[in-house]
């Protein structure tokens, strides 16, 4: 199986270093890791130059193939912008699995500062094949500032036949209804195709939802413990 790590960071996030990938790297697991940012690639290159199983690269992951401008000076991450002027051309995940021989993907983890809608539609035929586990952040600041929302991730994540689920308490898996209101600004949610829910079953503990007291607890708590980028995503959403 393929471990794929994707990192692609707007504005400030936290080390993009192959964190997720290390274990399996190590445990001589096939890994695909992608960062954009200079001094996060320059460090996976130093970490990981002596292990033939891991393969790293240097793209951007969208949707399609597209110009865009990318600007690494902001923290350990960076910026982009679509520019068809732009000295950068973007990729998709599917693309990025054929290039390199991949077809048998087990989990697949989106962490990309509100860009994951993009590299989900940009994953189609992988994910058709291999109903692979998704590990998807959502990032309601970074989402909001590019006049979007958690639902458009959600709709797409929904659309490729995968149900998303909160670890709440970090030990009971809940669906996420995205009709209900979404109390996180940024959170991980594990996706797991409907076809494959049987094959879990008997492993994990699932519960039908949350109810809406809990929603308006976590969404109180959040709003309450959040930084200033998320209070600010806060401001913009229901009360």
């Amino acid at each position: 199986h393929s471990w794929l790590e994707f990192r692609r960071v707007l504005f400030r996030s936290g080390a993009n270093l192959g964190t997720f990938g290390f274990a399996p790297a190590i445990n001589n697991k096939k890994v695909l890791m992608i960062e954009c940012a200079e001094k996060n690639y320059e460090c996976l290159e130093l970490t990981f130059k002596n292990l033939e199983n891991v393969i790293l690269s240097s793209d951007i992951v969208s949707d399609r193939e597209h110009f865009c401008l990318f600007n690494s000076d902001y923290g350990s991450g960076g910026t982009i912008s679509d520019n068809i002027h732009g000295d950068k051309k973007t990729t998709t995940i599917d693309n990025l699995c054929e290039k390199n021989n991949i077809d048998n993907v087990a989990i697949i983890k989106y962490d990309i500062e509100g860009y994951e809608g993009e590299a989900l539609l940009g994953s189609q035929k992988i994910l058709e094949k291999t109903h692979a586990v998704l590990l998807v952040e959502i990032n309601g600041h970074c989402l909001n500032l590019r006049e979007k929302k958690p639902s458009y991730v959600l709709d797409i994540i929904e659309q490729l036949g995968y149900i998303s689920f909160f670890a709440y308490n970090d030990k009971i898996l809940i669906p996420i209804n995205k009709n209900d209101n979404f109390p996180f600004c940024v959170v991980d949610l594990v996706c797991i195709h409907k076809d494959n829910l049987y094959q879990y079953i008997q492993d994990l503990t699932f519960r039908e939802k949350l109810s809406k007291n809990e929603i308006s607890q976590i969404l109180a708590s959040n709003r309450e413990n959040s930084n200033d980028d998320c209070k600010r995503y806060f401001e913009t959403i229901e009360p």
